[in-house]
């Protein structure tokens, strides 16, 4: 099939490039790979077919995909059809920053222990949903070139200041500190040490790509979270919904750290219609996972959080959008939990 990619990632990796984006119609990270060594897309494919100059991150692509091939450390991967791609305009990131932010994400949950690589045996030992494909936005960063040569980048996120690898060789700019800038973070394959032996290997966590920000993109505290229910909403549905005043859910709805778990087909308590949109935002409560809700419908476009419904009400939802998208695969705050990974 052919979807449009909007691509946030063209790296450089053993055998070619490392070619990654987010679909326009369904929002999810796709990295499309060839049955090569390493997986690698060839240089030569990652041409524009037009102009034959390289994909560049905030391209719009249309590309063909064929099969869904995820791997236990790589979910996004997807094979490369044989259709040259062909890009079908560039956006500045003003335009699209404001679909992007339900996308950036604070705390990656591979950013969270503070180590640079990951253990292959980590993967194989345990069940996995968790992304390998991240975007972060962070204050600042650092371009360097370590005694070794290799182009590196530091940054604070997770809770931690990081040294990672930066594979990026689009970006022009020079070795040194940049300001605010969204980094499409990723785990690479396992790389092993040629001269030993008794390596098993490693999965290295790094930065694939920089986009500058300007500074007219700078949070406004006096509005909802980017990605608080009301901005969410506004951006995937074209609707901020109308919130009672009962119970501060205007202020709850506000706030950050939700997110959209599914349509479910139940009619509304108050229009009749069934049109209910789901959305959930992260809690612990005696050590618990759990997940507060905001239920909108896109008929009568009102927002009300789980109390306003009778309990079965509620439990019917709940029953019918697990058995469709399940909270903790769409929840990163779940995925990143060690009993998820």
């Amino acid at each position: 099939m052919k979807v449009k990619l909007l691509v946030l990632a063209n790296s450089r990796k053993t055998g070619g490039r490392c070619l990654a984006g987010i679909r326009t119609d369904t929002l999810e990270w796709v990295r499309p790979v060839t049955a090569g060594n390493h997986n690698e897309m060839p240089t030569h494919t990652c041409l524009d077919s037009v102009t034959n100059r390289q994909i560049q991150p905030l391209d719009l692509i249309e590309i063909e995909i064929t099969e869904s091939v995820p791997l236990k450390y790589q979910r996004e991967n997807w094979l490369y059809g044989p259709t040259p791609l062909r890009v079908l305009q560039h956006y500045k990131i003003e335009v699209v920053y404001p679909k992007l932010i339900s996308k950036v994400e604070k705390q990656p949950w591979f950013l969270k222990d503070g180590k640079t690589r990951i253990s292959p045996l980590d993967f194989r030992t345990y069940k996995t949903n968790a992304p390998s494909l991240s975007l972060l936005e962070v204050a600042s960063a650092e371009i360097f070139h370590n005694q070794r040569g290799s182009r590196r980048i530091s940054f604070k996120g997770g809770g931690n200041t990081w040294d990672l690898p930066f594979t990026d060789d689009l970006y022009a700019g020079p070795d040194g500190k940049v300001g605010r800038c969204l980094l499409t973070l990723s785990i690479g394959e396992e790389w092993h040490r040629d001269s030993d032996p008794a390596d098993h290997g490693w999965h290295y966590k790094l930065v694939a790509a920089l986009i500058l920000l300007p500074e007219e993109l700078a949070p406004d505290s006096s509005k909802p979270a980017a990605d608080s229910l009301l901005a969410i909403c506004g951006r995937l549905f074209g609707f901020v919904p109308k919130v009672s005043e009962n119970r501060n859910q205007i202020g709850r709805f506000s706030t950050a750290g939700w997110f959209y778990q599914d349509l479910v087909r139940v009619n509304c308590e108050l229009c009749g219609n069934p049109d209910l949109l789901v959305f959930r935002k992260h809690f612990k409560k005696y050590a618990k996972e759990m997940h507060y809700w905001g239920i909108v419908c896109g008929s009568c476009k009102t927002a009300s959080d789980s109390k306003v419904f009778n309990k079965k009400f509620v439990a019917k939802i709940n029953e019918l959008i697990e058995a469709k998208t399940e909270v903790a695969t769409v929840c990163t705050e779940c995925i990143s939990n060690s009993k998820n990974f």
